[in-house]
């Protein structure tokens, strides 16, 4: 038997508690109005059936695929080319959910090496400011945590990777390194008073702490303003800077100088006389 001119749609019913599915053309007409995302496969050539196969077994065993599967793209061209005998340059598949996973796909790629290169600038503008390999290690750190609580939240809850959550990461860490900046300068200039790292910690938390409580506070507030929007997108994206801002803070007012009274970088204590 062969099927002339067949078009798939791969629709996907979140709504429905069904992953995704399989309909001919012919069947689109009732789902349109369902607001699902399609995927259309363009066939150019004679679909010819194996023997003893007819099309409904052949479209329920692709049915199946999907559903039963967290089936991609790769696995769907996969399965047209297998069973139906197709070549790449003989289908396509086309439609918004397509262009929506390339574009995704792109930023995806692009944030593994955007966090990199972040990263790596402000170990260098560590290693220029305050002229200390260690003591620019010890300031990543709560960066870094601040920027792997939000990936490790959004894992944890299953949150997709979107436009607006994707650059979360990148846009908190360039926010909250401020905090670590104005904290090591502050510490060093009372190091280097005191020459103790217990008595400039007191010291700095009581001076440069209180800005940076309140500095930080203000943002976190100004960004939770997005979850009253009503765009999901947005709401994520305005929680999940405060969710790193918060961390961030924590991180520079707690873990950052425990590293410092720990690995003392700044060298050793002024001995003072009785």
């Amino acid at each position: 038997m062969k099927v002339k001119n067949i078009k798939y749609f791969v629709e996907f019913y979140s709504s429905l508690g069904i992953s995704n599915c399989i309909v001919p053309n012919s069947r689109f007409e009732k789902h349109k109005n369902k607001k699902n995302i399609n995927i259309e496969i363009e066939c150019t050539k004679e679909l010819e059936n194996p023997k003893n196969e007819t099309k409904g077994s052949k479209l329920k065993k692709l049915l199946d695929l999907l559903q039963n599967s967290d089936c991609s793209l790769k696995e769907i061209s996969t399965n047209l080319e297998n069973e139906y005998g197709l070549a790449k340059d003989q289908f396509r598949l086309t439609g918004l959910a397509v262009l929506y996973n390339n574009m995704l796909q792109s930023l995806f790629d692009s944030q593994i090496g955007t966090i990199v290169i972040v990263f790596t600038i402000i170990f260098l503008m560590f290693l220029i400011l305050f002229k200390s390999f260690y003591l620019s290690i010890i300031g990543i750190i709560p960066n870094l945590l601040a920027a792997s609580v939000v990936l490790g939240t959004m894992g944890l809850f299953g949150i997709p990777l979107d436009i607006m959550t994707i650059t979360v990461a990148a846009i908190s860490v360039g926010m909250a390194v401020d905090n670590t900046i104005h904290y090591i300068h502050r510490f060093k200039k009372e190091f280097a008073n005191s020459g103790n790292y217990k008595n400039s910690m007191h010291n700095s938390h009581r001076t440069i702490g209180r800005a940076m409580f309140y500095t930080s506070l203000t943002i976190i507030l100004g960004f939770l303003v997005f979850a009253t929007s009503n765009f999901n997108p947005s709401v994520y994206f305005g929680f999940f800077v405060s969710l790193a801002m918060v961390m961030a803070l924590l991180g520079a007012l707690t873990l950052l100088p425990q590293l410092i009274l720990y690995f003392k970088p700044l060298g050793k204590e002024k001995i003072t006389g009785d």
